[in-house]
């Protein structure tokens, strides 16, 4: 983050975590703070699995087309939390 080069120790930053896995309470809409269900999260998979509670966690419509593989979103009953759409 940039600021004016005499203002740089009066910035501030506001994150604003929504329709996340996150690990702890960051407030925000649609989050959950519970095990996701990562399929390997020890080797870097970080998709869910079937079991997962990020499966169909959002209801409605969000303006999220494709997950980050480019797959369709949603799937099933609703929106899955994260950048991944489960695919049985």
């Amino acid at each position: 983050v940039l600021g004016p080069p005499n203002n740089r120790d009066n910035l501030e930053t506001t994150l604003i975590f929504e329709n996340s896995l996150v690990p702890n309470s960051f407030g925000g809409v649609n989050n959950i703070n519970r095990n996701p269900d990562f399929v390997d999260e020890a080797n870097g998979n970080l998709k869910i699995l079937g079991s997962s509670q990020a499966r169909d966690y959002i209801a409605g419509e969000l303006p999220i087309e494709r997950d980050f593989e480019g797959d369709p979103r949603p799937l099933g009953g609703g929106y899955d939390l994260g950048a991944d759409e489960f695919r049985p």
